[in-house]
């Protein structure tokens, strides 16, 4: 085949003139118009360019196969005018264009391999999310078993103090028994001395009635009033004040119950007052 025209070729393979002025240009073969001649040449490049775009190499074998799909639909759309019979048609034209392509062997080995490494990756970052999950879980668990030892731990050392507070009290309530029972004893002995002294001097018991006490006392301080009356006011007074200047002695007007009750308020007193300054000292420690 000889040089021709373009407008000859493109008679011959069925395609308008300047569409083939453009497909020359784009191989890379530089025409103007469609007069213009081609050579042989410019023709087996022009071929090999549209092979090429086609999917179809040189040597004859296919690479990716594609198919494209066009669709198009006119519909008429009428709008609406003055009046009802002077309304206006307008024709819309939608064009829709699908390609499918088949991937060639190259192509589906590069896609298999890239989707196995995808999943590699999926695979991978699952082992790492395990092994996250296993951690966390490791961690909380080992918090979890502190916390129950520092549980455990405080529980131990308030029962310790509990343990040293009940021991304190018992000690006290003992001491306090002891004290009673010496304060009983003191009791005893001090009424077996009054008892004692009685006898050797006659005349001179206890009274058994308050009345009779300040009586005497009255009698002994002159506290007598006029027709020979106790004077209760006077003899009460000097009675406080003898006991206020110590005069009387040591005196207590608690019995030994009262006592024993007051030394153990004393002892738990004490108890907590320890425990309040231990605990000031393990927050400074702390």
């Amino acid at each position: 085949m000889s040089d021709m025209k373009v407008k000859d070729l493109a008679g011959t393979v069925g395609v308008s003139p300047e569409r083939l002025v453009e497909q020359l240009n784009e191989a890379g073969i530089e025409v103007s118009k469609p007069d213009d001649e081609i050579t042989e040449a410019q023709k087996q490049t022009l071929l090999t360019f549209l092979q090429q775009r086609h999917g179809k190499a040189s040597d004859g074998r296919t690479g990716s196969k594609k198919i494209t799909l066009k669709r198009k639909s006119v519909s008429e759309i009428k709008l609406p005018g003055a009046s009802r019979q002077s309304g206006k048609s307008v024709s819309v034209e939608v064009r829709k264009k699908r390609t499918y392509v088949k991937r060639n062997a190259t192509e589906e080995a590069a896609a298999a391999a890239e989707l196995a490494r995808q999943k590699d990756e999926e695979a991978k970052a699952a082992e790492q999310e395990r092994l996250e999950q296993e951690r966390l879980a490791k961690e909380a668990a080992e918090q979890q078993q502190l916390e129950e030892q520092e549980r455990q731990k405080r529980e131990a050392e308030e029962a310790a103090r509990e343990a040293e507070a009940i021991e304190a009290a018992k000690k006290a309530e003992q001491q306090a028994a002891e004290e009673a029972k010496k304060a009983a004893e003191e009791e005893q002995k001090a009424l077996e001395e009054e008892q004692k002294e009685q006898k050797e001097h006659p005349g001179t018991e206890t009274p058994k009635d308050e009345y009779l006490l300040l009586e005497i006392i009255a009698k002994q301080r002159g506290a007598i009033a006029r027709g020979s009356s106790i004077d209760w006011d006077k003899a009460g007074k000097s009675f406080i004040q003898d006991i206020r200047n110590g005069k009387l002695g040591a005196l207590t007007l608690e019995t030994p119950a009262m006592i024993k009750t007051e030394l153990q308020e004393l002892a738990i007193l004490r108890e907590i007052k320890q425990e309040k300054k231990m605990q000031r000292t393990k927050k400074r420690k702390k």
